[in-house]
C-alpha cells in the first residue's frame, strides 16, 4: 500500500467513526424521548413536548455530537478526494468544515446565552446542506465505478443508497425549516432523523469497506 493509500485509508476510517457519531446524535435524542415517558407521581404520562427544547443541556450535547459527526466527517470527504479523485468531494469537506464552525459557535452562544437566537436559524440550512452535499457526492462518486468489479460494485451501490437516504433526509428538513425555527431540530429528528440515522450507518459501513478496497 503506497503513502496516499494509507493515508486515504486512514481518512475513510476516521470519516466512518465521524457517520457513527451522527447516528448517535438520533440515538441520543431518541433515547430522551423514550426516556421522557414516564409515570409522575399522580400515575400520568408526562410527555415532554420537545426533548431538546425543554433542556439547553441536552440540546448541547446532541449539537455537540452533530458538531463531531461533521467534523469527523470531512475526513471521509477528502479520504473519497484522494482515493477517487472526486473534486466534488473536496468541496463536501469544505463545506463539513464550515457546518461545523458554525455548529461550535452555535454550542458558544448557546453556552454562554449570547446572540443565540440568530445562531438557531442558521444551524438547521447548515445541517441539511451538509446533508444534501454528501449525498450528491456519493451518487456522483457511485456512477464512473459501477462496472470495475462486482465486490466494488456492491460497495458503491451502498454508496448509492446513503446517498439518496442523506438527500431525502435534507430535503425533508429544508421543506420543514419554517416549522423547525418555531419547534427545534427535534421536530426533524422525529419526521426524518431515522432516516438520516440509517444514511450514517449505510455511510459507516461503506467508507469502512472501501478503506480496505
Amino acid at each position: 500500500m503506497t503513502q496516499k493509500d494509507s493515508r486515504s485509508a486512514a481518512f475513510l476510517l476516521i470519516g466512518s467513526i465521524g457517520y457513527i457519531t451522527g447516528f448517535l446524535a438520533w440515538l441520543f435524542w431518541l433515547f430522551l424521548v423514550v426516556a421522557s415517558l414516564v409515570i409522575d407521581w399522580h400515575g400520568q404520562f408526562s410527555i415532554m413536548s420537545g426533548a431538546l427544547f425543554q433542556s439547553r443541556a441536552y440540546l448541547m450535547m446532541d449539537y455537540c455530537l452533530f458538531s463531531i459527526s461533521f467534523a469527523l466527517g470531512s475526513f471521509g470527504c477528502f479520504g473519497l478526494k484522494k482515493k477517487y479523485g472526486s473534486y466534488l468531494a473536496l468541496v463536501c469537506g469544505i463545506i463539513y468544515i464550515i457546518v461545523t464552525a458554525i455548529l461550535v459557535y452555535s454550542l458558544s452562544s448557546l453556552y454562554l446565552l449570547a446572540n443565540y437566537f440568530p445562531m438557531g436559524l442558521y444551524v438547521p440550512p447548515a445541517l441539511f446542506v451538509g446533508m444534501l452535499m454528501w449525498g450528491t457526492t456519493l451518487l456522483a462518486v457511485q456512477k464512473p465505478f459501477q462496472s470495475i468489479m462486482h465486490g466494488l460494485y456492491s460497495k458503491l451501490n451502498r454508496a448509492g443508497l446513503a446517498g439518496i437516504l442523506f438527500i431525502l433526509a435534507g430535503l425533508i428538513g429544508i421543506f420543514l425549516y419554517p416549522v423547525i425555527v418555531y419547534w427545534d431540530i427535534g421536530l426533524w429528528l422525529m419526521v426524518a432523523g431515522w432516516i438520516y440515522a440509517a444514511g450514517a450507518v449505510v455511510t459507516a459501513l461503506f467508507l469502512f469497506q472501501i478503506s480496505e478496497a
